[in-house]
């Protein structure tokens, strides 16, 4: 006799033929969710310094031996980059409805740079017996750069625990009748589709349940109607974060610089003159233009033991050079309207040999005539001309001339 409190009765019916709906397979079930923190990135290496130049010096031979050390700094070391950390927090959630990815493992560091070597110093000789040079040692290559900094490993993504397993959704039907009759046949009442099973394999249990129970006035039946469809989802394994990339080498730094001078001083150079021409006409001017070359062999010409470029500087000559600018002309500076235009010379070296640039304005006519090897005069003959502000006037009166054509 059924009472009138919740009554469950749970039949077990032995399964004597296949269930109605097949399994089927969830084709679309390739999302994948991560789970898991990733792992932080390594950090850069730290750059190492660059190593200091080299002293600059002036040395003053005096046949005795002597040893420079101008060699520049060397570079610092580089630091390595530090270690990508591991993917955290990687427990792996237990068979869910969709697949999973572990996170990934930070990237490792890159390594600095080394620091670039110092240049070497540079160094003025003086100097006035040649084979003095032999007695001289000069060190002044660059500086060694840096050593780079290393690389580090990435760190490690999430491991599966479980790489692969299968979610089962079983149909239920479910019929009723009145409570209070026994005869009275059963109803569909409704239908449900429940997550049933959730395995690593692919056991499948073939049986069937059926329960019972009240609710108001009507009695509910409960019926497995077998598997529906089963998906399977996979764990991946998170990536591992790269490895970083060495650092470069630091440069070696450059050899400095030697300047051989076969005297004790360096003449302080006059290389340029302007005066308003009627200042300058008479007026003997002078010039001096040191005369730099650049020669190859250094090393043969220093102590053996030296470090040094092979290209050197030297002082071949200071040249002195006179000029005088001349009137020759009908018409004197002041009736030509010149007297305050600014005429004058600058020295250059052309060849290995210092020459003379006149700067006069193109209005001017003028003859050069050679140096006198004497004194080494040179004269230049200013033969005629007109101020240069009056070529505008000349332009203006030609243009108006043909217009009145």
């Amino acid at each position: 006799m059924w009472n009138n409190q919740l009554l469950v009765r749970t039949l077990s019916i032995a399964i004597l033929t296949l269930p109605l709906v097949s399994t089927t397979f969830n084709a679309g079930a390739i999302a994948e969710t991560t789970f898991g923190q990733v792992g932080q990135d390594g950090s850069r290496g730290k750059d190492g310094r660059n190593g200091r130049d080299g002293q600059d010096t002036k040395i003053i031979l005096d046949g005795k031996p002597a040893a420079y050390n101008l060699t520049g700094i060397m570079g610092d070391d580089a630091q390595d980059g530090k270690t990508g950390r591991s993917a955290s927090m990687c427990e792996q959630p237990y068979r869910p409805e969709y697949s999973l990815v572990g996170a990934s493992g930070g990237r490792g560091g890159d390594g600095g740079n080394g620091g670039r070597g110092g240049n070497g110093g540079n160094a003025t000789v003086f100097y006035t017996d040649a084979t003095a040079l032999q007695q001289l040692e000069i060190r002044n290559s660059g500086g060694k750069g840096g050593r780079n900094g290393r690389s580090a490993v990435g760190g490690k993504g999430c491991e599966c625990q479980e790489t692969e397993w299968r979610i089962k959704y079983c149909d239920w039907e479910i019929t009723r009748r009145p409570f209070n009759d026994d005869k009275a046949e059963w109803q569909s009442y409704s239908r449900d589709t429940k997550l049933c099973y959730r395995s690593g394999d692919d056991y499948d249990r073939p049986s069937s349940r059926v329960s019972e129970y009240r609710r108001d006035d009507w009695l509910y039946r409960r019926t497995y109607k077998g598997v529906s469809r089963s998906d399977y989802y996979s764990c991946r394994r998170g990536i591992d974060g790269e490895n970083g990339n060495d650092g470069r080498d630091g440069e070696m730094g450059s050899y400095g610089k030697v300047t051989l001078v076969p005297r004790l001083d360096i003449p302080a150079e006059v290389i340029s003159d302007r005066t308003p021409l009627a200042d300058a006409i008479g007026k003997k001017v002078g010039l001096i233009k040191n005369i730099w070359v650049e020669r190859n062999g250094l090393a043969k010409l220093l102590r053996a033991s030296s470090d040094v470029s092979d290209r050197y500087t030297y002082l071949k000559d200071t040249a002195r050079l006179f000029y005088r600018f001349d009137w020759v002309a009908p018409e004197t500076p002041k009736t030509l309207g010149i007297d305050r235009v600014e005429i004058g010379a600058i020295a250059n070296v052309r060849n290995e040999a210092a020459e003379i640039q006149y700067q006069l304005p193109g209005t001017l006519e003028y003859q050069v005539l050679p140096a006198n090897s004497a004194d080494n005069l040179q004269v230049v003959k200013i033969t005629g001309g007109f101020a240069p502000d009056r070529v505008k006037s000349f332009q203006v009166q030609s243009i108006s001339a043909y217009f009145s054509r």
